[in-house]
């Protein structure tokens, strides 16, 4: 038990220091019910189960400063309500680089993310309720990166179903959130983003098929809607003033999920719009194209 506990909080530690990623798809989803796997029938439980998240790939397409990116995430169950509800926490970070400097890894930008929520058994699948917290950073002062940092209330529903030989995991979720931006040194004219509301919308589907039992193919598609309200000292995304409008954000993935005894490996391709970079002084879209290798656990 204690050596449990030890090994769920030193993966916790390691992903504060080291995710929250600059899309707002993920486009890998664990099993909706994983962190349910160590409750047990009527008994109130504490550090239940985890689960844990590393990896490392690199950009063929995107922003000139998008070359390299780093992740790793974990999540743990402080608190397990017999088998039908939990409450977890999770913490995760990932960097982004470029090739700006002799040994070709520039660290330009950190993402940073703390979630919590209670989720529970409702229907076929789990419900939750939480509040989720993201923040960026730029790392080197020679690119231009600004400092967002994002905090509101998550809704969502998850669940998993078979059809034929595919198996499928579906998530969907409402987050609403304030946005807040610094303001800049080298522009302090800039305020876009200062206490704005923002909603975003999201829908993501995925495909398994094993060909073995420790080999498969996956397939993700997925779609956040982001509705942003447009003011005076607010965070333009290129609308009229004092309007309200919706950024649709796509995308999707195709890779290769293998599985071992303590958790999967995956290779993935994934295509996604980045409705801010944020390497740049004021919002820009970005089209990413990235070959990513993971660690599940």
């Amino acid at each position: 038990m204690i050596r449990n506990i030890i090994f769920l909080l030193f993966g916790a530690l390691f992903a504060s220091f080291t995710f929250a990623a600059p899309e707002d798809i993920d486009v890998i989803l664990r099993e909706p019910n994983l962190l349910f796997r160590g409750s047990q029938v009527g008994k109130v439980d504490f550090l239940t189960a985890g689960a844990l998240r590393a990896g490392f790939g690199g950009y063929l397409m995107g922003h000139s400063y998008q070359t390299w990116q780093f992740k790793s995430a974990a999540d743990l169950v402080p608190i397990a309500f017999g088998e039908v509800a939990l409450w977890r926490m999770g913490v995760g970070l990932q960097g982004l680089a470029d090739t700006g400097n002799d040994i070709g890894f520039r660290l330009v930008q950190n993402h940073y993310e703390f979630y919590t929520a209670f989720e529970a058994l409702f229907g076929p699948g789990v419900g939750y309720l939480g509040y989720r917290h993201r923040c960026r950073h730029g790392v080197d002062a020679n690119n231009i990166s600004r400092v967002v940092m994002r905090s509101g209330p998550e809704i969502g529903y998850k669940w998993a179903f078979s059809g034929g030989p595919l198996n499928f995991t579906w998530n969907s979720w409402a987050n609403y959130f304030i946005t807040g931006q610094n303001q800049r040194k080298d522009a302090p004219w800039i305020y876009e983003g200062i206490f704005q509301q923002r909603m975003l919308f999201g829908s993501v589907l995925q495909a398994e098929w094993w060909l073995r039992p420790y080999i498969g193919l996956f397939a993700t598609l997925g779609l956040g809607v982001l509705v942003a309200t447009i003011g005076a000292d607010t965070y333009h995304l290129t609308a009229p003033y004092n309007q309200t409008q919706a950024k649709l954000s796509p995308a999707g993935a195709l890779g290769v999920k293998m599985r071992g005894r303590a958790g999967d490996f995956v290779v993935f391709m994934n295509v996604q719009r980045n409705i801010d970079s944020g390497f740049s002084s004021q919002v820009a879209e970005v089209n990413a194209l990235a070959l990513t290798a993971e660690f599940l656990f």
